[in-house]
């Protein structure tokens, strides 16, 4: 091949790999698999967004870094569900915009570290932060989550074969029985109305209580006998609260809106808790956390309040036997219809189930008035589960065998 022809060879095969990269970045720019970019979104070619849930922690730092939300909801699964961005305490009635930064897992460091990544990236003004009711909240390093969130995902999410690959399965997945997809908002959709609620809950209490050896449902049955006893709030035993520490110390002064909010359960998930010993550590977490705050407000004008939502009416204990569900998923997951309630509940938006703080669906949690919602809650359960033995026998079902079985025959009154 002489010289003239090589060269005339080698720009067609450039000009050819361009246009051949070019019709791929337009190509994954316009399906968008993602949700990286957010439009077009359109329905019955690629509104159904089935791939986000397997990149939340790849793309959702990057939209939320450049859309600038004003308001961000944070947590693992159960906010990433049962949160939505666009309530009207968030968007103040629509005017303002607001994402959901949920991702799915997420422990508490990457909780605390796509905390911090959204304070030193966005101005946002109110922040929901929800977490389990642990008792350590450490301080953490975090170098590599932020390297992480700061990465440029541009070349990925237009020409890498993973994201041709994704492009092609959006397309040929549009109407799937299940869609599991996320709104353009990040919150994610999952497996609402899942006639397999049970499986699930079953895998989930199988993953969870196999092989401790706590629980027991004597121990149940003994947490209902006779009088409820007061509560115990040893605040002798150590406890690092050294990252509640540096929420507090980053949101002082600005004008931010943070709140804390432990998750609830469905009342399954709720007496698995005392199944096993673990009820009474909520508590515990709660006054310690109540109190730190109480001792070391953030200045003004920002706020923080630590919120709880446990109960057992109407709103917390729907059937699960796959069956049409309102307020919940599963035992853990709760759908935004109960999430709408308590983000109302927590920005004042319509108090009407909260009117008394101590007896009322939501709790603003105080170290002073704890003991007193303590004891109204356990009336409440012990009425509940007096009313409802189909509870207690829900959850005989749905944990595994080897749990240690009462060798008692007769229930407790009723149950």
């Amino acid at each position: 091949m002489n010289k003239a022809n090589f060269k005339g060879y080698s720009r067609v095969l450039l000009i050819g790999a361009a246009l051949l990269l070019g019709i791929t970045a337009t190509f994954n720019r316009v399906v968008d698999p993602f949700q990286y970019f957010g439009n077009p979104r359109i329905s019955g070619f690629n509104a159904v967004k089935s791939k986000l849930r397997y990149f939340e922690r790849e793309v959702k730092p990057v939209v939320v870094k450049r859309e600038q939300p004003e308001a961000v909801i944070l947590g693992s699964s159960i906010a990433d569900i049962g949160f939505e961005p666009l309530h009207p305490a968030l968007t103040r009635d629509g005017q303002a915009t607001s994402y959901n930064f949920g991702l799915a897992g997420a422990p508490w460091k990457e909780n605390l570290c796509t905390l911090e990544y959204v304070l030193a990236n966005t101005d946002a003004k109110r922040i929901v932060f929800g977490m389990v009711a642990q008792p350590t909240m450490p301080v953490e390093d975090c170098t590599q989550n932020f390297a992480a969130m700061n990465k440029d995902r541009l070349l990925e999410v237009l020409v890498s074969p993973q994201v041709i690959q994704s492009s092609l399965e959006t397309l040929r997945n549009q109407s799937p029985p299940v869609p599991q997809t996320h709104t353009p908002e990040g919150r994610y959709l999952y497996f609402r109305n899942d006639p397999r609620v049970e499986d699930r809950a079953r895998a989930f209490f199988e993953a969870n209580l196999r092989g401790n050896t706590t629980c027991s449902e004597d121990r149940l049955r003994h947490s209902l006998d006779g009088p409820t006893e007061p509560l115990a709030l040893d605040t002798s035993t150590p406890s690092d609260l050294s990252g509640l520490a540096r929420i507090l110390t980053q949101v002082s002064g600005r004008d931010i809106q943070l709140r804390i909010v432990l998750y609830p359960y469905h009342v399954v998930g709720a007496e698995a808790d005392y199944l096993c010993d673990k009820a009474q550590q909520r508590w515990f977490v709660m006054y310690r956390m109540a109190r730190y705050i109480e001792q070391h407000p953030p200045a003004p004008p920002a706020s923080v309040e630590l919120w709880d939502f446990q109960g057992y009416g109407s709103l917390f204990a729907e059937p699960l036997g796959g069956g049409v569900l309102t307020y919940w998923q599963d035992t853990i997951h709760f759908n935004p219809e109960l999430g709408d309630r308590m983000l109302d509940a927590m920005f004042g938006v319509d108090e009407k189930n909260a009117s008394d703080p101590l007896t009322g669906f939501g709790y603003r949690v105080d170290s002073v008035t704890l003991t007193t919602r303590y004891q109204w809650l356990m009336d409440q359960r012990r009425t509940f589960l007096h009313t409802h033995p189909e509870t207690w026998d829900m959850l005989m079902r749905l944990i595994p065998p080897e749990v240690q079985r009462s060798q008692t025959t007769t229930k407790f009154e009723g149950l």
